[in-house]
């Protein structure tokens, strides 16, 4: 069988010389595998011969500003319940971060990020807030459904307390959806005057003659904000609100310093479904950090596909060093989903014939109880901010090197793009297809533990 390319000429997954992965109905249905089209990648239920893990508090998202350069986050306590660690992204770049404060009475944390901050918001000093006063909110409402880049909303302060008259929250119009929760409410000078909090449920407020309250939502308020960060000694920058941009202006400001984040409870180490016993008999290992693998497959009787949940493991190995040169680390995701496939990939380092190092990517699959045989493609790699969004492939050469096996190395030249994109995206997607020709993708997340691996693994 010939090496082949995937390159950036790929719609999904491509082969070079004019060849593609897959077209029409099954193009299709890779197009929704990466894209998550309402459906398909929603609400995968675990697997046959998996045992689905019940976690309370439930994995939430939600967003999040920087107050100071130091790294230092505000978001809801709601939003950070019974998690440690956070998963944090500003733009394409994927950070990690610890919560640091809690204050579940007044429904404010700080994250304090491992980076800097270059940007953070200003709160508000005067003049005081008063209804009727405009507000811009900036956040990631529905991940993965909606923009990527975060959403801008404008409202209105309705009353300068929240629910049962609140004196620490403030009524707005602005709309809040899922994963809004966190972000800045901001006036027309782009200052911070509260933090996104709730909206009313229709479902569970009082109703008259049938009608459902609409567009009653409320921010944390300003001085509840501000006794917060101070009596956590979290300094802040305040100034007052004299010039009025437009909702565009302080939509480019917030951007800076808005962050999607991303929760998973200390106990909810396993994302999705946990194998109750992988093929090899044993049990999962106590305390190891299972990451969400999906695998979509097409089938013929469902343009959808089907899809199955399982888990990914990372961790990071040292190889012992050869003469004249310094031990190397490489990074090993064990891939399970149950009844389907069992995968080892490996991330490791080559140097190249222009001088630079590239990477090397070997994966074995172990088909032992798929339905469709051994898998006897696995044209490239495609990396991707979440699990539906769609994936941009990193430039690599496949070879088979025994039955179920491939190894994928980068192309010289393109070092730097397939670092970037590996550092950045959070996602794996690995097309395959089996010996039956049906074709697949195995969706793999970084995770917490992931990110923590790829960072001591690929830092160059």
């Amino acid at each position: 069988m010939n090496d082949m390319e995937i390159g950036a000429d790929c719609g999904v997954a491509g082969v070079r010389r004019g060849r593609k992965l897959a077209t029409g109905r099954v193009a299709a249905f890779l197009f929704r595998a990466g894209l998550l089209i309402a459906g398909f990648a929603c609400g995968v239920g675990a697997p046959m011969g998996a045992k689905a893990q019940t976690v309370k508090p439930h994995m939430s998202y939600g967003t999040a500003f920087a107050v100071t350069e130091d790294g230092d986050l505000v978001t809801n306590e709601h939003v950070v319940s019974g998690c440690t660690s956070v998963d944090a992204q500003l733009g394409p770049n994927q950070l990690s971060g610890e919560v640091s404060i809690r204050d579940q009475t007044n429904d404010l944390a700080i994250v304090r990020l491992r980076q800097k901050s270059p940007h953070f918001a200003v709160l508000r000093s005067l003049p005081e807030l008063r209804a009727g006063d405009s507000v811009i909110t900036y956040g990631f409402p529905l991940p993965g459904m909606l923009a990527l880049e975060g959403n801008l909303a404008i409202g209105y302060v309705s009353a300068l307390r929240g629910a049962l008259d609140n004196p620490n929250y403030i009524q707005i119009t602005t709309p809040i959806q899922p994963g809004s929760s966190g972000g800045a409410l901001l006036d027309t000078s782009g200052h911070v005057i509260g933090v996104v909090a709730k909206r009313l449920n229709p479902g569970n407020s009082f109703q008259t003659a049938g009608e459902m309250p609409q567009l009653a939502n409320f921010a944390v308020g300003l001085d509840m904000l501000r006794h917060f960060l101070n009596k956590n000694k979290i300094p802040l920058t305040e100034r007052d609100s004299k010039q009025e941009l437009r909702p565009a202006d302080v939509g480019d400001q917030a951007r800076l310093f808005s962050y999607s984040i991303r929760c998973v409870p200390n106990d909810a180490v396993f994302m999705t479904a946990v194998p109750a016993e992988i093929p090899n008999g044993t049990k999962p290992a106590a305390g190891v950090a299972y990451e969400r693998a999906v695998l979509f497959e097409e089938d013929p009787a469902n343009a959808w596909g089907r899809s199955f949940a399982g888990s990914v493991t990372w961790r990071v190995e040292t190889l012992p060093p050869e003469a004249g040169r310094s031990p190397e680390m490489r990074l090993l995701g064990d891939i399970r989903i149950p009844g389907h496939v069992h995968a080892v990939l490996t991330i490791g380092r080559n140097s190249g014939a222009d001088g630079q190092t590239n990477h090397r990517f070997e994966i074995t699959f172990d088909t032992t109880e798929s339905p469709h045989g051994d898998i006897v493609s696995a044209p490239g790699i495609l990396m991707k901010l979440s699990e539906r969004a769609q994936g941009i492939p990193i430039m690599v050469r496949t070879t088979p090197t025994r039955p179920g096996s491939f190894v994928l190395s980068g192309i010289e030249g393109h070092n730097q793009q397939n670092l970037k994109l590996l550092k950045e995206r959070a996602w794996f997607d690995l097309p395959i297809v089996y010996r039956d020709g049906r074709r697949a993708i195995v969706a793999l997340a970084k995770g917490t533990s992931g990110l923590r691996a790829f960072n001591e693994a690929l830092i160059d």
